[in-house]
């Protein structure tokens, strides 16, 4: 689902069954992420990044421009109450 006019897909991903175990459905996410990483998309758009996917965020980011972010955001909010722990991980790994 999402807005396929401006190339917006959020992906839902749901078990067949309760029996289903809970790291299928995140390799599942996982893969879907790396593929469209591989097919030159983004992982997040104007919903931003949030808890599920801060640590994959080097994915389309280089370390140079994250470190940016990281400055204004500092800027902005010096006292780190806004949004706290929703954009940028502890560690960041730019590859897939």
């Amino acid at each position: 689902f999402g807005h396929a006019g401006d190339g917006n897909i959020h992906v839902g991903i749901a078990a067949k069954d309760r029996d289903t175990p809970q790291e299928k459905i995140l390799e599942a996410r996982l893969e879907v992420l790396q593929k469209a990483v591989a097919m030159d998309g983004r992982i997040a758009a104007e919903h931003g990044i949030g808890f599920i996917k801060r640590d994959k965020i080097g994915w389309n980011i280089d370390v140079s421009t994250l470190a940016l972010m990281k400055s204004i955001k500092q800027l902005i909010d010096p006292n780190g109450i806004l949004n706290p722990g929703k954009v940028f991980p502890s560690t960041i790994a730019c590859s897939r």
